[in-house]
């Protein structure tokens, strides 16, 4: 039995260890607030520039086609938000994407905030939720990416939003350190954004897919209402009650994407020209 009790107490003490502060820390090679964080923003810079770099090597290939001296900036924009609204794929994926950015994303400050309140005003977490966060999405980035391409680009949509709601009930029924797996469940489902992006564009007739993605990125910004609306809601009947409305946010977001979003919702038709299609011939 003595192995066994070993291994018990060395479990027991890995738990106690790797879910406080103590461990994780918030320090930065000695540095204390706020170098620490100007050391970490010093590191990331160079890479920024790096991908600064990067993009200026970018060239737009040439338009296939002649162009069209009777096509002017209003046609075009009425054009492309014709076929935004009657692209039923792509009209209901950016509907049910400002729902998940609602649930899943903009609770997230409410979430850090409650942080606080689970593990007490003393408990410094910042960087551990970053931790959780950022390193869980890495990690989540390479199954998503497999199941796009072992599955389809609705079963991302699934595998994100159910994340995303499994965090925000974990949020909900967890105490103690375990509390802090909400941030790297959430992190794992903040990856949303991209597979609606993808989904987007796949959905999308190739002269249109700027468009489409302009429009989803425009209509983003509302988003920015359900920060404020979750405030709210906190201040009247606490964070809980915030998190119950983004569980249901991302609850109906599942349930329409099962039933308006094809699984593969590449267009039928091929459009060559911005406001013209060719269809096959029958």
């Amino acid at each position: 039995m003595e192995p066994v009790r070993c291994l018990l107490v060395s479990a027991r003490w890995c738990r106690m260890r790797c879910w406080t502060a103590d461990c994780w820390g918030g320090r930065s090679f000695g540095l204390a607030f706020p170098h620490n964080y100007l050391a970490m923003f010093a590191a990331a810079a160079p890479l920024f520039l790096v991908s600064a770099a990067c993009v200026t090597s970018f060239r737009l290939p040439p338009s296939a086609g002649p162009a069209d001296a009777q096509r002017t900036p209003l046609k075009e924009i009425v054009a492309g938000l014709r076929q935004f609204v009657q692209n039923r794929a792509v009209l209901f994926s950016v509907a049910i994407y400002l729902l998940v950015f609602s649930g899943g994303s903009a609770i997230f400050a409410n979430v850090s905030l409650h942080a606080q309140d689970v593990l007490g005003e003393q408990a410094d977490t910042l960087g551990l939720q970053s931790f959780l966060r950022f390193g869980c999405k890495a990690a989540a980035g390479a199954a998503l990416g497999w199941l796009l391409a072992a599955a389809s680009p609705r079963a991302t949509l699934f595998a994100t939003t159910s994340i995303l709601l499994t965090g925000i009930g974990w949020a909900l029924t967890s105490t103690g350190w375990w509390f802090m797996l909400t941030f790297g469940l959430l992190g794992a489902g903040e990856l949303f954004g991209v597979y609606f992006m993808n989904y987007v564009t796949t959905a999308s007739a190739k002269s249109f897919v700027r468009i489409n993605t302009a429009y989803m990125s425009v209509l983003s910004a509302a988003v920015g209402f359900s920060s404020i609306a979750f405030g709210a809601i906190s201040d009247s009947y606490g964070r809980k009650a915030s998190f119950c409305v983004a569980a249901s946010l991302l609850g109906l977001a599942l349930l329409l994407i099962a039933r308006l979003l094809p699984a593969d919702p590449s267009p039928r038709e091929t459009e060559t020209v911005l406001g013209e299609s060719s269809c096959p011939p029958n």
